[in-house]
């Protein structure tokens, strides 16, 4: 009975869903120094703010929210502000222990001050690169325990194909969670993060419900995920594995790349300098 009821519920559902909610953002990536140290600035700002699940427990995703590479660590923040008026940008960022605070030429340089864990040190950017956000929020019509949101990132435009691929991952994700718990209130939440890029590499990260987080570092010029072939010197099996052990991983592990070092999915990371000889390329990392 109980996969009769099932059967029936995600047929229905396949068909009585309701997109009520479809939100365009902007990705900017910021390249700047603080007193000489590099740091690197993702921020995502949406059109419009998300309207909560009623499952108030779920955390959506906020209008505004980022994150920043500086000197060796990755600091998220949700709090801050982007305006853009008359070529000119005024940027701000806070979280508990970062503050970043901008201004200048859209198409110059930005300056002002950098403060992470309370040291503050003076500051410069500029604006690297711009990306289109997409997201859905999706209801069932006559369930409305039902709910899911998804988002992902794409190049200066949005085409209908990227809208049915983003609604049918949605759709398919909520009609699996049904599926499996009939009984159960069903919230999804889908995202596709780019965690860092520069011309060589792009990393983004998959996850759901803000957990199961999957990362993968892609070559640039060809789109091929990199493998530990790719980014390590052949002739140096033996010295990498042991490196690799001490550190929690394996030649078959995966891995992706960012300004912290080379790191699993479950966040472990070797630092560069503990690599930097055994590397056929540094990737503009370091």
């Amino acid at each position: 009975m109980r996969k009769i009821f099932s059967f029936v519920l995600a047929a229905v559902f396949t068909f009585a869903y309701e997109i009520k909610h479809e939100n365009i953002g902007t990705l900017y990536h910021f390249i700047g120094y603080g007193d000489g140290d590099k740091f690197e600035v993702f921020i995502k700002k949406f059109d419009h703010p998300f309207e909560n699940f009623k499952n108030k427990d779920i955390k959506i995703f906020p209008k505004f929210s980022g994150h920043i590479f500086f000197r060796g660590e990755k600091i998220d923040f949700d709090k801050g502000e982007l305006e853009k008026n008359d070529g000119e940008i005024s940027l701000s960022a806070l979280s508990k222990w970062i503050k970043l605070d901008l201004n200048g030429k859209e198409n110059g340089e930005l300056s002002g001050k950098i403060a992470l864990r309370g040291k503050s040190s003076k500051a410069n950017a500029t604006l690297k690169k711009e990306r289109l956000l997409l997201a859905f929020a999706l209801q069932h019509q006559n369930q409305a325990r039902y709910e899911g949101l998804a988002c992902d990132f794409y190049g200066s435009q949005i085409t209908p194909k990227h809208k049915n691929t983003l609604g049918r991952i949605l759709r398919n994700s909520l009609k699996t969670s049904i599926e499996t718990s009939p009984q159960i209130d069903t919230n999804f939440i889908y995202e596709n993060e780019l965690l860092f890029e520069n011309e060589h590499i792009r990393t983004a990260c998959k996850s759901l419900n803000h957990k199961h987080k999957t990362c993968i570092t892609v070559n640039q010029k060809n789109g091929k995920v990199l493998a530990f072939a790719d980014i390590f010197n052949g002739n140096k099996k033996e010295q990498i594995s042991k490196i690799l052990k001490e550190a929690g991983l394996s030649l078959d592990a995966k891995f992706y790349l960012s300004p912290l070092g080379l790191c699993s999915n479950d966040d472990k990371c070797i630092n560069f300098k503990q690599i930097k000889g055994l590397l056929k390329h540094n990737f503009a990392l370091f």
